[in-house]
């Protein structure tokens, strides 16, 4: 709930994400993994969109950060 009001989405990835995306509400979305959440963001990324991750080195979360950063080098997103 803390998020809703101070960004436009939230993105959570994993089991433990869901209750955080359903207390979200409208424009939260769940992905089942990083990979999910990779494609997800991949597709709205561009020129002058920001985006946070946060969350528990645990879930491996710095991959998707990695991923999404070499694709926003190559200019594939």
């Amino acid at each position: 709930a803390y998020a809703r009001g101070r960004c436009d989405e939230l993105v959570g990835v994993g089991e433990l994400a869901a209750a955080a995306v359903e207390a979200f509400g409208e424009g939260g979305r769940h992905c089942a993994d990083i990979a999910a959440a990779e494609r997800l963001l991949a597709a709205e990324l561009g020129p002058g969109v920001t985006i946070l991750v946060k969350a528990s080195r645990s879930i491996g979360l710095e991959r998707l950060v990695a991923a999404l950063a070499a694709e926003a080098e190559d200019g594939s997103c």
